[in-house]
């Protein structure tokens, strides 16, 4: 796991350095200094920050090579391991990435991105955010963002005063002989106290010889939001336990565009799927992003013993072209449960319900265990649309999303909540009920309030895949979420499919609003606009 290290610089003193910084910096209209060119014309200002990088940084060779030496020992009849890593001679540290940003007042900042040797200690990613707010003092705040022990590839983003980190590694634990995938994105809000951590994303897929685990993080100031073992969302000790990816991946896109980090995606993934877990567009690449790819040589053990490794650190290289049409591992997004066994668990016996309405023939209930209510339903007036999913009779059933198309028209996340084996009841995250108890009768949802419908199995399945009329390109998968692309615009959102010729959108979670629809053969036709089958 890699640390993230975060230091705050003393307030540097008054020099000639530090006047050059906050002429950089400062919105004030002093004389500009002749810059020495041929043809005399003076230095511009991004010339001035240009030069003042260079100075302070240096620029870092493209690639970078270096070497890493792991020296084992018996000490006291104890194995200890220690390790150098060093860049080579012929390559040297630097800046990668430099961008002007604004603090929340308007104050001028600079984020400089640049990889640093540290003694023998490593080779890191590192940013530093330089921001004044008088003409004679300059402040700096630093963060590491990654290191190349463990990295496979990693990013630095600035853009609209944020800084985001991205690592992704892979590497197997000899001990626990397993294989383990991580990724990790930290967003940082450029402010006039520094660097403010807004969040970090944490996801972790580990692969050994009986299962394969999923650790699911994401930790703010407010929140702390965990993808739990076994079934059941529910809240414990200030943080927020989910049960499914499709809830963290939700919550983690949500954050990332409230921080106008638009060129991320986080998608479900699954071990085979790992490297497709997260969809990062490189088209800003070296003007707000830089990205750094790392290979490292098969270990050769030299005269002395110690294990050698030469490591190659690549720097915006084109991504890779995966050639083939072979598809991607479908992804069942049921809970994970981290000590299946095959043996099967006795059921409990059946539980009655406390209330019976008079409409209801008790006669008629059945056991929830024997009938699925996952899939897409609605009321029969159309005011309410639902999609419960993950339904899990073991451990208490599942997750929805619902709206109110005449309420708020906005797709909420919610629970449902069995209260005996024939009923349950729907609720809101935080734990509001917005629904009458309902009752499983005739393969149906029913109560005295409201009548649900359920839309016909399989619509899902129909509308899924990629669709284009060359301007809008609709992605619908069958777990209820879509997404849109145009030219200059990209957003995600979550759909109900009332039946095969009405259905749910909006923009992303809101304004939902009721559309025409068919779908025949490759042809989609959406309010009377028309798509193909990508």
């Amino acid at each position: 796991m890699r640390r993230l290290k975060r230091e705050k610089s003393t307030v540097i003193k008054v020099s000639v350095i530090v006047l050059i910084v906050a002429m950089l910096l400062c919105s004030c209209n002093r004389k500009e200094k002749e810059a020495g060119r041929k043809d005399g014309e003076k230095q511009t200002e991004d010339q001035k920050i240009a030069e003042y990088i260079e100075q302070k940084y240096g620029v870092a060779s493209n690639p970078i090579y270096g070497r890493r030496t792991v020296h084992t020992e018996m000490q006291s009849g104890q194995k200890t391991t220690t390790f150098k890593e060093k860049i080579k001679e012929d390559s040297k540290d630097g800046s990668v990435l430099y961008k002007k940003v604004a603090t929340e007042k308007e104050l001028d900042g600079l984020v400089c991105v640049y990889i640093k040797e540290q003694g023998d200690n490593g080779i890191f990613l590192c940013a530093e955010y330089l921001y004044n707010r008088d003409e004679a003092v300059t402040n700096t705040y630093t963060v590491t963002l990654s290191e190349t022990q463990e990295n496979k590839r990693c990013y630095a983003i600035v853009e609209d005063g944020y800084l985001t980190g991205i690592s992704i590694t892979e590497e197997k634990d000899d001990v626990l002989d397993k294989l383990r995938y991580d990724e990790k994105i930290s967003t940082y809000k450029c402010t006039d106290n520094g660097l403010e951590n807004l969040y970090t994303i944490e996801r972790k897929l580990e692969l050994g010889d009986v299962s394969e685990l999923r650790e699911f993080k994401i930790k703010s100031k407010s929140e702390v939001l965990v993808y739990a073992s076994g079934y059941g969302s529910y809240t414990y000790e200030g943080a927020e336990y989910i049960s499914t990816q499709k809830e963290f991946c939700v919550k983690a896109n949500q954050l990332l565009k409230d921080s106008s980090i638009d060129c991320i995606k986080m998608n479900k993934t699954s071990w085979s799927n790992r490297w497709f877990g997260m969809d990062i567009d490189e088209s800003g690449m070296g003007k707000n992003m830089v990205k750094l790819d790392y290979s490292y040589s098969e270990p050769v053990v030299d005269e002395t013993g110690d294990e050698v490794t030469d490591i190659t650190i690549d720097i915006n290289k084109e991504k890779q072209q995966f050639v083939g049409t072979e598809k991607l591992e479908e992804i069942e997004d049921n809970p994970v449960d981290y000590n299946q066994t095959n043996e099967t668990m006795p059921q409990d016996s059946l539980v009655m319900p406390d209330n019976i309405p008079e409409s209801i023939n008790k006669n008629e209930l059945q056991d929830l265990r024997e009938f699925s209510i996952d899939g897409f339903w609605h009321s029969s007036d159309y005011r309410y649309v639902y999609h419960i999913y993950t339904q899990h009779p073991d451990n208490g059933f599942g997750t929805l999303y619902f709206a109110d198309l005449e309420g708020e028209s906005k797709a909420k996340h919610g629970q449902v909540k069995q209260t005996s084996s024939y009923s349950v009841i729907l609720k809101a995250m935080e734990d509001n009920g917005f629904s009458p108890e309902v009752f499983a009768v005739n393969n149906q949802l029913r109560s005295d309030e409201i009548t649900l419908v359920k839309a016909e199995d399989g619509l899902a399945s129909i509308l899924a895949g990629r669709w284009s009329d060359g301007r809008i390109t609709y992605t619908f998968d069958s777990d209820g979420e879509y997404e849109v692309k145009t030219s200059n615009d990209w957003y995600w959102g979550q759909y109900f499919i009332i039946d095969e010729n009405k259905i749910v959108l909006g923009k992303q979670i809101d304004n939902l609003k009721i559309y025409e629809y068919t779908v025949e053969g490759d042809s989609l036709i959406i309010d009377e606009r028309a798509f193909v089958r990508q």
